[in-house]
């Protein structure tokens, strides 16, 4: 019995350990908007557009909207990982905006951007250092329609920057680049929704967002782990009830 008890509560802590490293963790999973509190560790710190909606069964909505939301966290020195899922419904037929980034303060140093490809019928991914200009991007397009799971990782120290999408081999991301920066830490994590894209021009949600120090972590999706936490207290369940049956 002991062992069978064990070996539950090591599935359940195999489960935890998953996000032990994580520092952001909002699944965007019920309706709202920012402005009601639902998320209230997001702050809207520039842009003059809506409050960003919140639809339980697609994520966050930033397409209509021209603010930048951002999540703070333990200031961190060393590569910090953004795991998301993102979709995209519509763009305007070319263009770019820059639609995550890592910040210090309310200073972005790290952006990640999405750009039109085919006529609007696709995208690629995007990123730059400190400022407004594209470092590097990917050469395959993304679908328009297709969730995609990205994983955006930076190092503040080196500014060293990579992008996962699809594979989570560490040693084998679809973008690299390193720029300058003044900052060597980073204390949040943003949304942003602007420029060449707003006014309803596109449409992107993002659910499941995973912010950690620990790049495994953020490339497993939340759900994933509530089911195995699931799967483990029913375990532990069924177990005493048939104890308690003998």
């Amino acid at each position: 019995m002991k062992k069978t008890i064990l070996t539950v509560f090591a599935s359940i802590a195999l489960a935890v350990g998953l996000h032990a490293q994580a520092l952001i963790n909002v699944p965007f999973n019920v309706d709202g908007t920012m402005s009601e509190g639902i998320y209230s560790s997001w702050t809207s710190v520039s842009g003059s557009g809506i409050q960003l909606p919140v639809l339980a069964a697609t994520g966050l909505e930033m397409g209509p909207s021209d603010r930048d939301y951002i999540h703070a966290f333990t200031s961190q020195s060393d590569w910090t990982y953004a795991g998301l899922d993102f979709t995209v419904n519509s763009l305007p037929t070319t263009g770019q905006e820059y639609i995550f980034l890592f910040a210090n303060g309310n200073a972005f140093d790290a952006r990640f951007w999405m750009i039109s490809r085919d006529a609007g019928t696709a995208y690629d991914l995007g990123v730059s250092v400190a400022n407004n200009t594209i470092g590097a991007s990917s050469t395959s397009n993304f679908a328009i329609g297709s969730e995609q799971r990205i994983v955006l990782g930076y190092n503040p120290t080196s500014d060293a920057i990579s992008v996962w999408a699809g594979s989570f081999d560490i040693g084998a991301p679809l973008i690299t680049f390193t720029g300058t920066q003044v900052a060597t830490t980073i204390n949040g994590f943003g949304v942003r929704q602007a420029g060449a894209f707003d006014n309803g021009a596109s449409s992107q949600y993002v659910k499941n967002v995973i912010v950690s120090t620990d790049f495994s972590s953020a490339a497993v999706p939340e759900p994933s782990t509530y089911a195995l936490l699931a799967l483990g207290g029913l375990g532990l369940a069924g177990h005493l009830i048939r104890r308690r049956r003998r």
